[in-house]
C-alpha cells in the first residue's frame, strides 16, 4: 500500500509509516521488519510523528488525530470534530513543539475558516488557534530550538515557532508568545501552487518548504527576527522541569555537525527567499 508519511522515533530504533490502507506502521531500525500494526482509524491516514521523549506517537486521518502510547499502543487519547474530511490533499503533516508540551494537528476546519490547532500535552484540550489561511493547511513543522529575545532574556522567557504551510503558496510562522503570524511569506511558488511539507534546519534560522511545482525553496532567518536558541544546559534543565527527564545520548548527538560541511551555510543560488535583516542591507 502507498506510504503518505513517515517519522523516525527520537532514539533513532523504530520508524512509524502511515498508509491508504487506514493504518499504522511501526517497524524496527535495526532489522527492518514490522513489529505492529495499529488499525484504529477509519480513513487513510496522512500524517505521523513522535514526541521528543517518545513517549507518545501521534496519527491524523481525514477525520481524527489519534494519540498512541509507545509504552503498550493503547489509545492516550481521540481527536475528532475539528478537521474538514471532504479536502483531497494527501498530507497530514502534524508536528511537536521541540519541549513536548505542544501537539498541532493540522486541515482543521471551524466556522468557515482553515486552521491549524495546537493541543496540550497530557490533557488534549486545544491551547492555541492558527488562523486566516484560504485553504486547507497542510504541513506544520516546530522549530526545534526553544528562542529568547534580548528582551526576553531581561525577563527570563522564552519562545517556540512553528510553521505552517497550505493549499496555496504561502507559509507562515507562528509564535508562543504573540499572535497573529509572525511572518507571511506569498511569492516563492508560483500560484496555486500548493505547499506540501516544511522541515527547519537544525540551527532554527533556515525553513525549507517544498512545492506541487516540483520545487523546494529555503527561507533564511536572523536572530534580529527569530531570537537566539538556548543553550543546551537550558534547554535540559526546560526538559526536566516539565517531563522529570533529560534527553538521551542518541537524542543530542543528532544535534551535532557530523562533517564541516553541516557547518556551512546553504548556497546563495538555493535560496529563493532571503527574508530582509540588518546584515544582509
Amino acid at each position: 500500500m502507498d506510504v503518505l508519511g513517515v517519522d523516525w522515533s527520537p532514539d533513532g530504533c523504530r520508524l512509524a509509516s502511515c498508509s491508504i490502507d487506514n493504518t499504522v506502521r511501526i517497524w524496527s531500525g535495526e532489522s527492518w521488519t514490522s513489529e505492529i500494526v495499529l488499525a484504529k482509524h477509519s480513513s487513510m491516514v496522512k500524517g505521523v510523528a513522535w514526541d521528543l521523549l517518545g513517549k507518545f506517537l501521534v496519527s491524523q486521518a481525514d477525520d481524527s488525530a489519534i494519540i498512541w502510547r509507545a509504552s503498550d499502543w493503547g489509545v492516550e487519547a481521540t481527536i475528532r470534530d475539528v478537521f474538514d474530511p471532504s479536502t483531497e490533499a494527501f498530507f497530514r503533516r502534524c508536528g511537536w513543539s521541540p519541549d513536548g508540551s505542544w501537539l498541532t494537528l493540522t486541515a482543521a476546519f471551524k466556522n468557515g475558516e482553515h486552521r491549524a490547532v495546537a493541543y496540550e500535552r497530557g490533557s488534549w484540550k486545544p491551547e492555541s488557534t492558527s488562523r486566516g489561511h484560504g485553504n486547507t493547511v497542510l504541513a506544520c513543522a516546530w522549530n526545534p530550538c526553544i528562542l529568547q529575545t534580548r528582551k526576553e532574556k531581561e525577563t527570563n522567557t522564552k519562545h517556540m515557532l512553528w510553521a505552517l504551510g497550505c493549499g496555496e503558496p504561502k507559509v507562515s510562522v507562528w509564535s508562543t508568545s504573540k499572535e497573529p503570524a509572525l511572518v507571511l511569506i506569498s511569492e516563492m511558488f508560483g500560484p496555486n501552487k500548493e505547499i506540501l511539507d516544511l522541515c527547519w534546519c537544525p540551527d532554527g534560522l533556515h525553513l525549507l518548504a517544498c512545492s506541487k511545482d516540483g520545487t523546494v525553496g529555503c527561507i533564511r532567518f536572523s536572530t534580529d527576527e527569530l531570537g537566539s536558541p538556548i543553550s543546551n544546559q537550558e534547554y535540559q534543565m526546560h526538559i526536566r522541569q516539565l517531563h522529570g527527564a533529560v534527553l538521551g545520548a542518541a537524542t543530542v548527538a543528532a544535534q551535532i555537525p557530523e562533517c564541516p560541511a553541516d557547518l556551512a551555510p546553504p548556497p546563495k543560488d538555493c535560496l529563493l527567499y532571503t527574508s530582509p535583516s540588518p546584515r544582509d542591507s
